[in-house]
């Protein structure tokens, strides 16, 4: 990502502070994307200084859909703006719709983006010159930083497929976060002498974005000396959100002698709660139980066995009970992977 000073004066128009996300507490799947229950297109915040105050406040990046502009003929500012695409304009036009249309297009715009709409006119041409952009022809997304830095962009025939456009926003969104991470987050996990302040609020950040990469970094707080409590409690409920390979083995190893790490448990998601059942080590009784305990929250599986079936049961039957939740687990795992784990 590079800086565009011309684009950078012209549409932000104040310093960029460091990007803070306020503290939030813990969201369930359809609280996070409660777009996927509804068909509507995305909505496209009209005013360009309303939607970059929103992307500043909550550290989400831009995502300008810039429409085509019939009316621009010739050059301005010494750029032609001629429509290239003419009468092929109302066939994209239908494709896009639908596109926008699509549940996890949508999800993604309006949950991990700050969509805005750009027209073209005298006034942003120039701009989305200075960017690189397009500005022949409109119909194209551009993502942005809050800070004003450049992501990428999705060209117009990208935009009207909606399986092409969710997969190009997840790749703008997680280079978006992967860099947030690497300049802004990391160096504060990293630093032995950041305040509890200072590791809660990067912690909140990365569990935010779901900054995946973030996963070996988090653990890395966990073996600190005298970590504050606060801390060590958002750290494992950070995994938890990640819900990454390393961060389950993380939560199971401590699950059955920590009781934050157990409690963390619960909020796996659904494919990670499949793997947590993989791992667990059937022979300890306390960790089985803190991870069977949170399969079943998970999962709503009925006639759970309690506490005291893990302490007198064989190996076998703890084997064919982990079995049969397994068995409700795999394919809420594959819906949730089909429907919301896109969106990771």
């Amino acid at each position: 990502m590079h800086a565009t000073p011309l684009f950078v004066l012209a549409f932000f128009q104040y310093p960029f502070p460091p990007v803070q996300v306020a503290p939030s507490p813990p969201f369930s799947a359809s609280q996070l994307y409660p777009s996927l229950l509804s068909q509507n297109p995305i909505q496209w915040i009209a005013s360009m200084p309303q939607g970059i105050a929103f992307a500043q406040r909550t550290g989400r990046p831009l995502l300008f859909y810039i429409p085509p502009s019939r009316d621009l003929q010739g050059s301005v500012f010494g750029v032609n703006v001629s429509d290239e695409f003419g009468t092929f304009d109302s066939n994209i036009d239908d494709a896009q719709n639908i596109a926008f249309r699509d549940p996890i297009v949508r999800a993604f715009a309006q949950d991990r983006f700050v969509p805005v709409r750009l027209q073209r006119t005298n006034h942003t041409l120039p701009m989305l010159a200075s960017a690189g952009l397009p500005t022949t022809y409109g119909m194209f997304l551009a993502a942005f930083t809050p800070r004003g830095d450049f992501i990428g962009w999705v060209s117009p025939s990208d935009v009207a497929d909606p399986r092409i456009l969710a997969r190009r926003l997840s790749e703008l969104y997680r280079g978006y976060r992967l860099s947030l991470f690497r300049t802004d987050l990391r160096p504060i996990l990293e630093n032995g002498a950041a305040t509890p302040a200072e590791l809660n609020g990067a912690l909140r950040t990365i569990s935010e974005f779901m900054i995946l990469d973030a996963d070996q970094e988090v653990i890395s707080v966990l073996d600190r000396r005298n970590l504050d409590r606060s801390v060590r409690k958002q750290a494992l409920d950070t995994l938890a959100v990640l819900s990454t390979p390393e961060a389950v083995n993380t939560l199971v190893s401590l699950a059955g002698r920590d009781r934050m790490a157990a409690e963390a448990l619960n909020n796996l998601t659904l494919p990670a709660a499949t793997y947590m059942l993989s791992i667990v080590d059937v022979d300890d009784p306390r960790q089985v139980t803190a991870v069977y305990d949170a399969a079943v929250k998970i999962t709503g599986v009925q006639n759970p066995k309690y506490g005291a079936f893990w302490r007198q049961a064989d190996r076998s039957a703890r084997e064919r009970e982990l079995a049969r939740v397994q068995a409700v687990l795999k394919p809420q795992a594959q819906l949730w992977h089909e429907a919301i784990g896109v969106l990771r």
